[in-house]
């Protein structure tokens, strides 16, 4: 019972494991814009930690140089955060040589409850019966407590600006699920968001 029990328990680990993503809850894209690829990005990630800021920067570089851009990390060049919004963010990058400017922040938590009911089971048994020297099946039943999970998600604004006049060409709003280690769900994430930038065609797929 206890073997069955685990291997049920087992199973629906994995399952809800294997859910790991980043959904894009919104994306907009300046019509006028779309299609023109940006060779030349300097990435910018607003965290409390400066190591999470570090770990942001690079995967998200690590994903555009794969769809052909020079994408450089903002602390790699300016190792503190001065800034706080997009307009004095945007006056700390000028003159520098890039056509775009990605900024991401996080902006919130959610949270969702998920239960699986109580259920019961029939599950075959082998029994000897002494009496008439022969085995018998007998179906037993095995209740299922109610299971509650609670997933967390969190949730991320990214914008792209374009550098020269500190236009807003595209921005999304992601959810990435707090599951794995934090490297694992900013690769989904970078992943989420250079795909989304690809089909708009402000890089190359």
């Amino acid at each position: 019972m206890k073997t069955w029990r685990s291997i049920g328990l087992l199973l629906l680990t994995l399952i809800l494991g294997s859910c790991f993503k980043t959904q894009m809850v919104s994306s907009w894209s300046d019509p006028a814009s779309r299609g023109t690829h940006l060779s030349k990005i300097a990435v910018v990630a607003l965290r409390k930690s400066e190591l999470n800021r570090r770990l942001f920067e690079d995967e998200m570089c690590v994903m555009l140089r794969k769809h052909s851009v020079n994408a450089i990390q903002s602390y790699t060049f300016m190792p503190e955060q001065r800034f706080t919004n997009a307009d004095t963010l945007l006056d700390q990058f000028r003159g520098r040589g890039f056509e775009g400017l990605l900024f991401s922040e996080v902006i919130g938590l959610r949270s969702d409850v998920q239960t699986i009911p109580r259920s019961r089971h029939y599950v075959p048994e082998a029994r000897y019966d002494r009496f008439g020297n022969y085995y018998a099946t007998v179906m037993r039943v095995e209740i299922i407590p109610e299971v509650e999970t609670i997933y967390e998600y969190v949730q991320i604004q990214t914008h792209l600006y374009r550098a020269n006049d500190g236009l807003l060409i595209w921005g999304a709003q992601s959810e990435t699920e707090r599951i794995g280690d934090l490297q694992m769900r900013i690769e989904d994430y970078a992943t989420a968001i250079a795909r989304d930038l690809a089909k708009n065609g402000f890089i190359h797929k």
